[in-house]
């Protein structure tokens, strides 16, 4: 099985939908098998073109995000926290929801219709013959027993920052490990010298021995990694 991977796109539809596209994608192709690591949604103005794609791709594994985890809350709060405005989530639920900052508390109502059957399709992780697919990391403080970590487990490890923890030999597995959720040009700017975010910025797949990271801050970027793999499911 082929398998396009791609991460943290943030509801930018149209460079996701190019990249694929590049890398040869074919949602139809019974040899071709789609994988989200998470985050596809806010920041971006195109989630309602992004909800559908992703409902109606017939061979897909979808892996929830910590801004997936934010929606969720968001809408089952029924009102717009400090952090939803800043990280996009209020944009979201507003525009899937048809609403204003008025009308917030129907446009969760409507949100949630919408995005919850997507969501109860998410998963933690994802693994392969030789890969684990993850959003972030895993919850390593359970050791050889992560697989079967608490929705409180996988929540909180959504939100560490992988290249520290894999470099500091918290992933043990004798698979290569795939995420997203940090922006690969920080680890490009140690190695390239170059910045973070700036003209000469580099936001490409980072891959080291035993890991790859996939964030293309796209927000900033306007870039989608797609990472393109041969691997056979684990029966």
């Amino acid at each position: 099985m082929k398998f396009f991977i791609v991460s943290d796109v943030h509801s930018f539809y149209t460079p996701m939908i190019e990249a694929l596209n590049v890398a040869g994608f074919e949602k139809d192709n019974p040899n071709h098998w789609f994988i989200s690591c998470g985050d596809n949604f806010d920041r971006g103005n195109e989630p309602e073109q992004m909800r559908k794609f992703l409902l109606e791709l017939p061979q897909k594994t979808l892996i929830r995000g910590n801004h997936e985890d934010l929606i969720q809350e968001c809408y089952e709060r029924g009102y717009p926290e400090y952090h939803d405005a800043s990280n996009g989530t209020m944009d979201t639920i507003m525009e899937l929801g048809h609403s204003d900052i008025n009308g917030f508390d129907l446009g969760c109502e409507v949100t949630k219709a919408k995005l919850q059957p997507l969501l109860n399709q998410m998963v933690n992780y994802f693994e392969t013959k030789n890969y684990v697919f993850v959003h972030s990391f895993i919850p390593y403080w359970m050791d050889t027993d992560w697989r079967n970590g608490l929705r409180e487990d996988w929540e909180k490890a959504r939100w560490g920052n992988p290249f520290k923890l894999c470099r500091q030999g918290y992933w043990k597995e004798d698979k290569t490990l795939v995420f997203g959720h940090w922006h690969t040009s920080k680890e490009w700017s140690k190695v390239l010298h170059t910045s973070e975010h700036s003209e000469d910025a580099v936001y490409d797949i980072y891959e080291s021995k035993n890991f790859i990271g996939l964030d293309a801050c796209t927000v900033l970027s306007n870039q989608v990694n797609v990472l393109v793999v041969e691997d056979d499911f684990i029966c």
